[in-house]
């Protein structure tokens, strides 16, 4: 990746981290740490091996050795950051009041595993939709198919993000996220 790249990047993962310093912050960065231990209990039971682990804005970019994984395999270790956030909302939801952390911690957990399982490009949903579309189509054909999902999806993110700022007036989480996605996406574009 160029230093313009790696600037852009870091430009917008500071906006993101700026936004708040609060408990639910902290709260929301253990629902993330959860998620990625989901990815790596995943590699070491599908008996992979981490090579190199990148913190990002959205997470982690965990890179295994470079034995190749089965695409069955690579949808098990996508899938299984939003199984754990699942598994932790239903433990924190069951077990938490109304209005604590713990119950904050529940629907953090939701919504991570869910915006994680958009087709996005980056996101785990896209890793999972790459997948499974190379098990059943040509290479060629199957990142196109990925592009236009994932640019389908992101935009009807964005129309989402854009509407949640407008009805909060302040809430710039979602509209962060987009921003770093379209960035993200552009960037594994460019040559």
């Amino acid at each position: 990746m160029t230093a313009k790249k790696t600037m852009l990047l870091a430009v917008v993962s500071l906006l993101f981290l700026a936004i708040s310093s609060t408990v639910y912050t902290a709260l929301t960065i253990a629902a993330a740490i959860a998620h990625e231990m989901g990815h790596i209990v995943a590699i070491l039971l599908t008996r992979g091996k981490m090579k190199r682990m990148k913190v990002t804005v959205l997470g982690a970019e965990i890179q295994t050795s470079n034995k190749l994984h089965s695409y069955k395999k690579s949808m098990v270790i996508a899938l299984s950051g939003a199984i754990t956030n699942f598994l932790l909302f239903f433990i924190f939801i069951n077990i938490s009041e109304v209005g604590s952390f713990g119950h904050f911690f529940a629907w953090s957990n939701l919504i991570l595993a869910c915006l994680n399982l958009f087709p996005i490009s980056s996101l785990d949903g896209g890793e999972t939709l790459n997948a499974l579309l190379h098990l059943y189509v040509a290479p060629h054909r199957a990142h196109k198919i990925e592009e236009t999902v994932s640019l389908i999806f992101l935009i009807i993110l964005w129309v989402l993000a854009v509407y949640l700022l407008f009805v909060t007036s302040r809430n710039f989480t979602m509209f962060m996220i987009c921003v770093y996605l379209f960035a993200r996406i552009h960037l594994s574009r460019s040559p």
